[in-house]
């Protein structure tokens, strides 16, 4: 499992000196029911992306690989099929249009290492680039508004502890560490990070002085909503306890929704919210062998995490089909960058029979949408601004997205 006492926590991953071999990335996904999962199928370093579905009740496997010894983020964009993140394949960024079946290199970050939390709105993402001088976790913070294809940069040095983005945009949560006492602040900015207030968790729930690590800051489904979990060990008897808290005022006052205590040798849990109202999900992971896959268990709770129902799955057993399955359906879009006009044209046109081709902004809205019969055909683009749009083409079983530059 993953922990940390020397306090290097990552948008709700967190990463620990006694870590074992299962090692999970968990994520918010696009919609009301779905999260991701990146964890070990059987032993270091075979992993896969996981598509959990239903709220906990489907999985399904997108895209496996193995991971070079170093970590690994990722995050769901509230664009449907849309990831961002590096996944120790190689150094660098990369987007997915495909619900994380096929990767591309983001060209602004091919050569950065460092984790990325996702924002409120489609577009929206932060980046933390990884140092290492002075033993801080990282002295860079960037954010995009447009998927990662232009960045900003915030500040070049900082010591921030855990990074959200709320449910605004611009909207960036922190909790920064006061002392070394158990005492931790958290910050708002509405301004992309470029500016601070402070809330400071007073430990009125609970006291934060016997706090080992935090395990994660999660934003809800609501504005101001939050989840808060804090962790404690009890290295006497190898006891965890993790303090599921839920604000709904942005941090000002919390609930304690539940203490959840296991040993240590049960598995590591690892937490996100959802995007459904009330969502909470903890997913434990379990190692395998040569002769065994890995498992997880995946948790989802529909009232603040107070109570939960419980799937588990086999990693390396073939489990379900992956998301809007149709690898061999795929779409190009040329010229691009493009002027006034461009053309559409898919590898098999009778998969896109009855398509929807759709216009999305890089802030999120759709702008234009065409019926699209699956043949070339040439798109106007005439009274459109220039920049980047996503193009998604929908139809019954396929949903496939491209990016398309406006010059």
């Amino acid at each position: 499992m993953k922990k940390l006492f020397i306090f290097l926590c990552i948008s709700g991953t967190t990463f620990g000196l006694y870590a074992q071999s299962h090692v999970l990335i968990v994520s918010q996904g696009h919609g009301p029911d779905d999260i991701y999962v990146d964890a070990y199928r059987n032993l270091t370093p075979n992993r896969a992306i996981y598509h959990i579905t239903g709220y906990g009740s489907q999985l399904s496997e997108q895209y496996d690989y193995q991971e070079l010894p170093a970590f690994n983020y990722f995050i769901a964009d509230p664009t449907p099929g849309v990831l961002l993140g590096n996944l120790a394949i190689d150094t660098g960024y990369k987007i997915s249009y495909d619900y994380g079946k096929s990767w591309t290199t983001l060209n602004t970050l091919s050569d950065q290492e460092g984790y990325i939390c996702g924002g409120g709105i489609a577009g929206e993402c932060y980046f933390g680039l990884f140092r290492g001088e002075n033993n801080n976790p990282y002295h860079k913070l960037m954010y995009s508004t447009d998927f990662g294809n232009s960045i900003h940069t915030v500040f070049d040095s900082c010591f921030y502890y855990i990074f959200e983005a709320g449910q605004q945009a611009g909207e960036l949560y922190s909790i920064n560490i006061c002392q070394w006492n158990g005492l931790f602040m958290l910050l708002r900015s509405t301004d992309y990070g470029q500016h601070f207030d402070t809330t400071f968790l007073d430990g009125t729930v609970i006291n934060y002085s016997n706090i080992t690590y935090i395990s994660g800051l999660f934003r809800g489904a609501h504005p101001g909503e939050l989840f808060l979990v804090p962790s404690r060990l009890d290295t006497g008897t190898w006891m965890e306890y993790d303090y599921i808290q839920h604000s709904t005022d942005y941090g000002h006052s919390w609930n304690l929704e539940n203490v959840m205590a296991y040993s240590i040798s049960d598995g590591g849990r690892y937490f996100t919210s959802g995007r459904d109202s009330c969502s909470f999900y903890y997913v434990q992971a379990f190692d395998g062998s040569e002769t065994s896959p890995s498992r997880i268990i995946v948790h989802c709770s529909s009232d603040c995490g107070q109570t939960f129902i419980s799937y588990e799955y086999q990693l390396a057993v073939p489990t379900g089909i992956p998301e809007k399955e149709n690898r061999k359906a795929t779409i190009s879009l040329f010229p691009n960058p493009a002027i006034s006009q461009t053309r559409i044209s898919g590898n098999h046109p009778e998969n896109f029979h009855s398509s929807l081709i759709r216009f999305i902004s890089s802030t999120g809205q759709m702008v234009r949408e065409i019926p699209w019969d699956g043949g070339t055909r040439s798109l106007d683009l005439s009274g459109m601004n220039k920049g980047l749009y996503l193009i998604q083409v929908q139809s019954k079983g396929i949903n496939k997205y491209s990016k398309l530059v406006i010059e």
